[in-house]
């Protein structure tokens, strides 16, 4: 029996709600070279993060053919840009270790690397402008560039914001509010938010406020949970299982969300199947399953499905090729 079988990421990544994705809209790529006519650099900026070199026909990878630090891959811009966080999404059905140590540029200036036990790197602070993003190869002898998606959260330099007095800013300039917070001109208007401490974070994690308390804290780097086929685990942590329960089974959960996987008995044997995977948030079943399925509640929903909160938290259910469930929590910091 061939099944269609679905995927659900749990990821923590930062919130960039004040930036956009500026690769998408006005980026071009360009690469050393492409493996096969069907893995060209366009592939890391068309929106699709599936890391998946192939799924139900759609090539959604960028590959070299190259390897090494010579190969490379970068995204170009008519002009400058400010660029505040880069998030790297990686190929997921294979040899995760060929970009172990990848060099991130901006304009020729390092500003992280590429870590081979993650599904996403996230550039934090990149806090610069430049006008082109590269990806160097992995120093390994089959270093070959192979990325899913590439985003480039910044700002162009003409967007324009006005305060509740009518006072203009350009975007990324700021002010203090009453309640001490600072107040960023960015892509979706003025956003406040605290600042916490300047604290210094070791590698594999980054500096995050939280908008409560304001205090800032180091957190680890997005990590990712997923199951899918008969069944196949990956953990946080990025070991792998094969577990042939045909339960429900929690995944995830992080206070107001819980994450459920249930597996399915065909056979009355071992191998068993992901029949679906579910999200609970605020009181609403989300649910996604083989052959294409997205209920809300039990309810059958056309995909994409977008439900916002009036805090700005948001739930949607999309077709990258796989179906995904994508919560965003900006108020918590946290995709």
């Amino acid at each position: 029996m061939l099944l269609h079988t679905c995927i659900f990421l749990v990821a923590l990544v930062p919130a960039l709600a004040q930036f956009e994705n500026l690769a998408q809209r006005l980026g071009t790529a360009s690469m050393i070279d492409s493996f096969y006519t069907h893995t060209g650099a366009g592939l890391a900026i068309d929106g699709n993060t599936n890391g998946k070199y192939t799924s139900h026909g759609d090539h959604s990878v960028a590959i070299s053919r190259s390897t090494g630090v010579g190969a490379w891959w970068k995204v170009t811009f008519p002009q400058p840009v400010y660029i505040d966080n880069i998030v790297i999404y990686h190929r997921t059905d294979c040899c995760m270790s060929r970009y172990e140590n990848a060099k991130v540029l901006v304009d020729g200036n390092e500003v992280g690397v590429m870590l081979n036990a993650e599904a996403i790197t996230t550039i934090s602070g990149v806090n610069r402008n430049g006008r082109e993003v590269q990806i160097n190869g992995a120093p390994q002898s089959d270093g070959f560039i192979q990325l899913a998606e590439v985003q480039v959260w910044g700002l162009e330099e003409d967007v324009k914001c006005y305060d509740s007095d009518g006072n203009e800013y350009r975007g990324r300039e700021s002010y203090t509010d009453e309640d001490g917070k600072t107040c960023i001109c960015g892509v979706t208007g003025i956003v406040c938010r605290c600042e916490g401490e300047n604290i210094s974070c070791p590698a594999g994690s980054y500096r995050w406020t939280d908008q409560d308390t304001c205090v800032a804290q180091c957190i680890r780097n997005p990590a990712y949970c997923s199951s899918s086929g008969d069944p196949h685990y990956r953990s946080f942590d990025g070991r792998y299982y094969d577990f042939h329960g045909k339960c429900t089974y929690q995944a995830a959960s992080c206070g107001d969300f819980k994450v459920n996987f249930k597996n399915i008995d065909f056979y009355n044997r071992a191998p068993r199947f992901t029949l679906r995977a579910e999200l609970i948030f605020k009181g609403i079943t989300y649910t996604i399953a083989n052959q294409y399925k997205a209920e809300v509640n039990g309810n059958s929903v056309q995909v994409p499905y977008i439900k916002t909160f009036t805090n700005g938290d948001t739930v949607r259910i999309v077709n990258n090729g796989q179906l995904e469930i994508i919560l965003t929590q900006p108020s918590k910091g946290r995709n």
